[in-house]
């Protein structure tokens, strides 16, 4: 027995507004916000940018284990990620996190 993606997806959103919702700071939020240039660079979690969002937010757009993040825009377009774990962090709309039924 074969087990295809399409009949495995249960949830596929585009992320948080980078400019309103997740926006990139200086400083140490205790959350990071996943980005297109962090997933094409192949940057770690350390590099990732720290951001401002509400809970209500954070809930909505946090990474979780085995989510799978896609760019969508741009020269990147089908550049992905699959999350070995949860973190503390969103991910911005410039991706689209699929969750599969585990």
């Amino acid at each position: 027995m074969s087990i295809e993606l399409k009949d495995s997806i249960i949830e596929a959103n585009t992320g948080a507004d980078a400019i309103q919702r997740a926006p990139i700071v200086d400083y140490n939020t205790g959350k990071k916000c996943l980005r297109i240039g962090d997933i094409s660079n192949h940057r770690k979690y350390n590099e990732w940018g720290y951001t401002e969002v509400t809970e209500e937010n954070y809930k909505k757009y946090k990474l979780e284990k085995e989510d799978i993040l896609i760019a969508r825009t741009g020269s990147t377009i089908g550049i992905n990620l699959f999350m070995e774990q949860d973190y503390q962090s969103v991910y911005n709309n410039g991706l689209i996190r699929l969750k599969i039924d585990k």
